[in-house]
C-alpha cells in the first residue's frame, strides 16, 4: 500500500505516525516490508532513521493494525470467474513470480489491464522507493 502524502495515511495508524517525523516524504508497505522515503536532501538519513526504526518498533509492539478496518486492501491479482484464460495468467505470472521480485527490492506491481483484443498492451504499475508510479 502507497502512502504518498500524509492525509492518505489517515487509512493506516503507522504510516501518519512515521509522517509525523519531520523529513518523511512517503511511506510504502509490502506484506513483509516498510519503505519510508525522506523529503530531499535537507534532512539526513543519520537524523531520520533512529526515529522511523522507533516509531516502527513501537507499533509492532502494540499489535495494532497497520490500516484500518474499513481499508480495502489490494486485491489486483485476485482472479475472477470472468477474468480470460490470457488474463488469469498474467495474473498469476505477476503474483507468483514478477512481485516477489520486485518486492525484494522495496517495491510492488500490479495489474491494470490487458488489451484482448490486440492481445499485446499489458498495462500494470510499477512502485518503488525511488518514484511512486510508473505505468508499463
Amino acid at each position: 500500500m502507497d502512502f504518498p502524502n500524509a492525509r492518505i495515511a489517515m487509512k493506516s495508524p503507522l504510516a501518519k505516525s512515521l509522517f509525523r517525523i519531520d523529513g518523511v516524504a512517503g511511506v510504502f508497505f509490502g506484506p513483509d516490508f516498510v519503505t519510508v522515503t525522506k523529503a530531499g536532501d535537507d534532512v539526513a538519513w543519520s537524523e531520520v532513521k533512529p526515529q522511523v526504526y522507533s516509531v516502527i518498533m513501537g507499533f509492532y509492539t502494540s499489535k495494532a493494525p497497520i490500516v484500518s478496518e474499513d481499508t480495502e486492501l489490494p486485491q489486483d491479482t485476485l482472479i475472477h470467474d470472468d477474468d480470460s484464460e490470457a488474463v488469469a495468467m498474467i495474473k498469476e505470472i505477476l503474483d507468483s513470480r514478477i512481485r516477489p521480485s520486485v518486492q525484494d527490492d522495496g517495491g510492488d506491481i500490479t495489474y491494470v489491464s490487458f488489451d484482448e483484443e490486440s492481445g499485446d498492451d499489458t498495462c500494470c504499475t510499477l512502485m518503488n522507493a525511488q518514484s511512486r508510479f510508473t505505468q508499463l
